[in-house]
């Protein structure tokens, strides 16, 4: 699968609701769990304790929390350097950048956050 399809599956799944990712070994599965996760932090303001992901293995846990630590550290470096008027499209050698600067331009556009604030609750996601 594309990053095309795989970010519009991701921008476009319903969080206020149950979702239910199936799909063989290989296929994305844990990419797109931990993007969600990026999403609800970034874009629905949601603690990480208010999200709930059941995977098969505790291999599959484990894997699956680096994973979303690693996105929201990602996400927090981003806001950073994020400047007042930035873009939400980027061109990124990474899709999960060129990603989480779509989530960071959404979660900024309505006005909830300023980039100081969304820094500092991506900073304290990524420790949680």
């Amino acid at each position: 699968m594309s990053a095309a399809p795989k970010a519009a599956a991701i921008l476009d799944t319903p969080l206020r609701a149950r979702s239910l990712i199936e799909a063989s070994a290989g296929t994305g599965k844990t990419y797109a769990l931990a993007a969600l996760f990026a999403r609800a932090v970034i874009v629905e303001r949601l603690r990480l304790a208010q999200i709930l992901a059941v995977t098969y293995t505790v291999a599959a846990t484990q894997e699956l929390h680096e994973r979303v630590r690693l996105r929201l550290q990602q996400a927090a470096a981003l806001a950073r350097q994020w400047r007042d008027g930035d873009p939400g499209q980027v061109g990124s050698d990474s899709a999960e950048a060129a990603l989480l600067c779509r989530l960071i331009h959404a979660a900024l556009a309505d006005g909830r956050d300023s980039p100081t604030a969304l820094r500092v609750r991506l900073q304290r996601a990524a420790r949680e």
